[in-house]
């Protein structure tokens, strides 16, 4: 079914579902910009209004655009949309104590153990989803950082004071989440506290996880929705729950022969995926000043989309160059319009540039090593990525 503009996500693309309104009136599904949140950026995707205040999670629902959506879309289909929605799960940490009567009553004669766990799921499960949690405790505690593993991420230690500890749930890779911090306090003599954090996770990693501990399910893995943007990840990962890491494709750059593209096995479909061509190139021109009879030369390194110049502001967050350490400052950031750097050196030396895209595109970051070329023309250096045609389609 085509969806009309109005009752879009620029996000997913697909049908608003569970709709909110941001302070700068634009419309996202409610776990879409909330996994936009989660990843870290803290403006808006549309406007780059900055939306630190706001909270996804806690904002109420665009009730009158979902009554619209209701109006005009079949019951079929919203049924559908809703299968297909990210999961939202409840992260939970929870303590308990108990009195130690085999220690003197001036002593620290409570025993407590904090723990975390997914609500509703059992600890194997939880174990392919959570890969560790680290326990932050106050400085009155000997060991400070304490991480626990799978299956039960539990700790347990002697105290008799009030306090909070930090816990932070480092995910597993294939979901591609930042951790989460979640602050619980410890209070003695009181019920035991609950603290409860809800998080949204990818729909297609999450179908892989599933896949992963239950290799004989009905619904095998290349009938799954591929994922639409590039996979970065640590190959052992994928070892680990028995799936193949990502290969990488052959564009190559023949100046630095740097593999510069890396893609999952089950690309986008032909019909969705556009290849995008970014280059970061040099230009060059000799200064007046030398050092030990070089001449000193004047290096501007920039960032641009050949096919989509006049779009690359929409396209692109911001640029992170990283020069050799011996210059200070040696990283500059750089955001749109103006994607470029300038430094001064006699030698030619590499640059390495990483590319922050806008969320819309659904794109993880870019890295290419530059090497800066002293002739009259300057050099280039290519990349070539997998984008969705539909993403784009917003962007371009």
């Amino acid at each position: 079914m085509e969806v009309a503009p109005e009752f879009g996500c620029t996000l997913c693309l697909d049908l608003l579902y569970d709709p909110v309104m941001t302070p700068c009136n634009h419309c996202f599904c409610r776990s879409c910009i909330s996994i936009v949140r989660t990843s870290g950026k803290s403006s808006c995707p549309l406007c780059r209004e900055e939306l630190t205040e706001f909270d996804p999670l806690a904002a109420p629902s665009s009730a009158d655009l979902a009554a619209q959506i209701a109006a005009v879309v079949p019951q079929s289909v919203l049924d559908k949309r809703s299968s297909q929605a990210p999961h939202l799960l409840e992260l939970v940490v929870s303590n308990l104590y108990e009195g130690t009567p085999e220690l003197e009553p001036e002593h620290n004669s409570m025993k407590w153990t904090i723990w975390v766990t997914l609500s509703g799921m059992a600890n194997e499960h939880t174990a392919k989803i959570v890969d560790k949690v680290v326990y932050k405790l106050p400085s009155t505690f000997e060991q400070r950082s304490v991480t626990a593993y799978p299956p039960f991420f539990s700790l347990c230690r002697l105290g008799a004071v009030d306090f909070t500890v930090r816990c932070q749930v480092q995910w597993n890779p294939l979901l591609s989440m930042r951790p989460t911090e979640v602050s619980h306090p410890v209070v003695f003599g009181k019920d035991p506290c609950v603290t409860k954090h809800r998080i949204y996770v990818d729909t297609v990693m999450f179908d892989i996880l599933e896949l992963a501990r239950a290799p004989n399910s009905a619904v095998p893995l290349q009938r799954r929705r591929p994922r639409p943007f590039p996979i970065i990840a640590d190959p052992t990962a994928f070892a680990a729950l028995g799936l193949d890491a990502p290969q990488q494709e052959a564009w190559e750059n023949p100046r630095t022969q740097l593999p510069l593209c890396v893609v999952p096995q089950n690309p986008l479909p032909p019909k969705d995926r556009y290849l995008l061509e970014v280059v970061v190139g040099n230009r060059n021109k000799m200064s007046s000043r030398t050092h030990d009879g070089h001449s000193c030369h004047e290096w501007t390194t920039y960032v641009i989309i050949p096919e989509f110049q006049a779009s690359t502001s929409k396209m692109i967050e911001h640029v992170v160059y990283t020069l050799p350490a011996d210059f200070i400052p040696n990283t500059f950031k750089r955001c749109v319009p103006n994607l470029e750097v300038t430094c001064v050196g006699w030698e030619s030396f590499e640059i390495t540039c990483s590319i922050h895209w806008n969320p819309v595109l659904g794109l993880q970051l870019t890295t290419l090593v530059h090497q800066l070329i002293d002739d009259e023309l300057g050099g280039q250096t290519s990349v070539t990525v997998g984008v969705s045609s539909r993403r784009l389609h917003f962007c371009a």
